[in-house]
């Protein structure tokens, strides 16, 4: 008699980097097969990497409409998850959300506005009343009849699994297509599959408008606070057994000591001085932040003008687009600049990943080695405050901004999410250039400053940061699979 399987749903090259080429799957695999849904299911790469472990790669499309979902021009605007995202745009009523918002918003037309207000209308008779239940149920309802959710009913069937694993419930595909996960979860609840979602990024919670079921056997958080919150936001589920804090599988490298490399070697590796002291700028994505290689290029000479010693690591983000920066990496390098760029050929939304390890050793190091890290209102946050390297969140914009007027960076620092960051005091805001330049002067000669806040930030975000969550998520999926 062949093993028992756990199918995970993995939509991203995140997960396929944090979750199925780490802890978690070498846990699981010791007693049960892993088949994992991915978009790059074809990857050489991949393939490499899981050879000889027994992981079986299926097809797994991003979107439901990918799987067959038919649309005409207009119906995208009545469709029910444009519905759900003003249902649930009032019901979460929070910076965050509304950030997320702003950031869709295009030139709406007069009629589309004049839809919006009907919707949101509907919202908030649908709070009022207190019918919010109702709506998700319905919701869910129309969700299981689509095609998706029929397919995913069809290789359940097929395949078998004990206990299907969901990674991005959380994460919808916009205003208009919920996440991808849902149908199959749906698909797993009419043949009564024990189904669980793992909740993907600290973020997610209160700046998306996701439908969580009420039904699952599993909610994983990464902390005690995150719990909190993700009661807060989805009301009808019970703080109860079924969610449980396994810590955060992304961030049990961070502690890893042997990630980190001799400082010297380093240091001439990334063509920097070991004598002198670093800055870690991290970006963003073009578009969160399209004004970006303004601000960096603004601060880069004002630092080096300033603080001449100090020297400048510029660390892209894997999901930034180096095609934004071309135009200025000359002129960075002639400032003395030097460039990590750990952007993945395909595209982490269509499943290309780093290996976790060569991944989190460039990360880590960079981290680790530097002196202060700055950004604006990233993860990048977390990861500084967990190494405890002092972290500062640029908090203004050199460009006008006519979808944040009152400053997108601004904005960015005061939402739901990244706000109980700043009030931790384990991040540093800073609202002008000149500001910026004397919180970094002032951590390099206290270097301690905060510290504590730090520690606070990250295990607010992290919970138990101890290197084990990969292993905890693994044994509770177990759990269910014994229970089946």
């Amino acid at each position: 008699m062949g093993r028992d399987s756990v199918l995970l749903l993995a939509g991203t090259g995140y997960i396929t980097r944090d979750i199925v080429l780490a802890s978690f799957a070498d846990e699981l695999i010791k007693y049960v097969d892993i088949i994992v849904a991915t978009p790059n299911s074809d990857d050489e790469n991949l393939k490499r990497a899981i050879a000889g472990k027994p992981i079986y790669l299926i097809p797994f499309s991003q979107m439901s409409y990918f799987l067959g979902r038919k649309k005409i021009s207009f119906s995208k605007y009545f469709g029910p998850q444009h519905w759900m995202y003003w249902i649930k745009n009032v019901e979460r009523d929070n910076a965050s959300l509304e950030l997320v918002t702003r950031l869709y918003q295009q030139d709406w037309g007069h009629k589309f506005r004049q839809l919006i207000q009907f919707m949101l209308f509907t919202g908030k008779i649908v709070k009022t009343l207190r019918l919010d239940g109702i709506a998700e149920e319905l919701f869910l309802f129309l969700v299981s009849q689509e095609f998706a959710t029929l397919q995913w009913i069809k290789i359940f069937q097929e395949k078998k699994p004990s206990v299907v694993v969901s990674t991005m419930l959380t994460l919808p595909g916009g205003m208009y297509d919920y996440s991808a996960d849902l149908p199959a979860v749906l698909a797993a609840r009419k043949l009564n599959i024990p189904c669980g979602t793992l909740v993907q990024s600290w973020d997610n919670l209160s700046s998306k408008t996701y439908v969580l079921p009420t039904w699952l056997d599993r909610y994983w958080t990464w902390s005690a606070s995150m719990t909190d919150d993700l009661v807060r936001f989805n009301p009808r589920i019970k703080h109860d057994e079924h969610i449980v804090d396994i810590g955060s599988p992304h961030l049990d490298y961070h502690l890893d000591a042997s990630l980190v490399e001799e400082r010297d070697n380093y240091m001439q590796k990334m063509g920097l001085d070991a004598r002198f002291p670093y800055v870690l700028i991290g970006t963003g994505m073009e578009y969160l932040l399209p004004g970006e290689p303004t601000v960096v290029i603004d601060l880069v000479k004002q630092l080096k003008s300033e603080l001449p010693d100090v020297q400048i690591l510029l660390r892209l983000h894997p999901k930034d687009k180096i095609e934004r920066w071309t135009d200025h990496l000359s002129g960075l390098k002639e400032l003395g600049v030097k460039i990590q760029n750990v952007i993945p050929e395909i595209p982490m939304d269509m499943g290309g990943f780093t290996p976790p390890r060569e991944f989190f050793r460039d990360q880590i190091n960079a981290i680790y080695h530097s002196s202060v890290v700055i950004n604006t209102a990233s993860s990048l946050t977390v990861d500084a405050a967990i190494l405890n390297r002092p972290v500062i969140s640029l908090g203004y914009d050199v460009v006008k901004d006519k979808k944040f007027p009152e400053g997108r960076a601004s904005f960015y620092n005061r939402s739901e999410h990244f706000g109980s960051l700043v009030e931790t005091g384990g991040v540093w805001d800073v609202h002008s250039q000149d500001e910026c330049i004397n919180a970094i002067r002032r951590y390099l000669a206290e270097p301690e400053l905060h510290a504590s806040n730090r520690r606070t930030l990250a295990q607010n975000v992290g919970g138990p940061l101890d290197g084990k969550a990969g292993v905890r998520l693994a044994d509770d999926v177990l759990s269910l699979v014994r229970d089946d």
